[in-house]
């Protein structure tokens, strides 16, 4: 049986943000693509999104579209997105704006020897550098269509689909899911966190809280929630009448394998972060 594998999504669950709505002002900000954040039907889309009355997913891909056709207005390239990507990753801030809990949890994980694997609706192109940088074994992203000659399009490519890339990656490498851990802050992610041993919803946004709350078969997802240098994990133990649910705090030692809890504990516990 090869090493199990750890699945991490990245946007709000590694990373503070979402790293392609970052990347895409740093390349306006360099003359490359017009800002999508300045036009009106992004604005519009973002109030729809702080409002609630549109799904963060919608929303999401809404944006993929939209500086899907910005790349090929300019006609980037792939080449020339890459080194763009590179540049960003290394000489910015985006290694640093990271959540501790996923970023000790993945650094332990690797020190363990899991086969890691990270995940993201960005494109490849920015996903395999931080996945290189960080140590990832794999990288699964947004792979955008391009011309014979490596030029974007404005077509739709293949978005990640998290759970059967995740199922075909094992597969082919040999990997194994038992004893295996994943974790991700969206309901896109759901489908992926049922294939791990260990299931971790990272600061659930709430569509993905309302799947959690009504439906028992998720009970077995650990909520993690990253607040303030402040860490708690909670479990569902019933739904009520209401279809209200029934929370139990937990301690990190009940929710993960005490060969990884534990030092968890005391890495974040060094940086001044509490834990039950």
């Amino acid at each position: 049986m090869g090493a199990p594998v750890a699945a991490f999504d990245y946007d709000e669950t590694i990373g503070r943000g979402v790293l392609h709505w970052k990347f895409a002002p740093y390349l306006a900000g360099l003359g490359v693509i017009r800002n999508p954040h300045e036009l009106e039907e992004i604005r519009q889309a973002l109030v729809h999104r702080h409002e609630r009355t549109q799904a963060y997913q919608a929303y999401e891909e809404h944006m993929i579209s939209k500086v899907r056709e910005l790349y090929a207005e300019v006609g980037l390239s792939r080449t020339r997105l890459a080194e763009y990507a590179k540049d960003f990753i290394l000489n910015g801030s985006a290694l640093e704006e990271q959540y501790a809990f996923s970023r000790v949890l993945f650094d332990v994980l690797r020190e363990q020897g899991y086969a890691l694997v990270l995940l993201s609706q960005s494109p490849l192109e920015l996903v395999h550098v931080i996945a290189e940088r960080m140590g990832f074994h794999h990288a699964i992203g947004n792979a955008m269509d391009t011309d014979e000659a490596g030029i974007f399009t404005s077509r739709e490519g293949r978005l990640a689909i998290k759970d059967e890339d995740l199922k075909a990656l094992v597969a082919t490498h040999g990997y194994s899911f038992e004893g295996s851990i994943a974790i991700g802050d969206a309901v896109g992610d759901l489908s992926m966190l049922k294939l791990a041993s260990t299931s971790m919803a990272f600061n659930p946004k709430p569509s993905f809280r309302q799947a959690l709350d009504t439906d028992q078969v998720n009970a077995s997802i650990i909520r993690v929630i990253e607040r303030a240098e402040v860490v708690t994990f909670t479990k569902m133990q019933a739904c009520a009448k209401d279809d209200r649910p029934i929370l139990a705090e937990q301690t990190i030692e009940e929710v993960l394998p005490k060969m990884i809890a534990e030092p968890v504990r005391k890495n974040l516990e060094g940086i001044g972060y509490y834990l039950l």
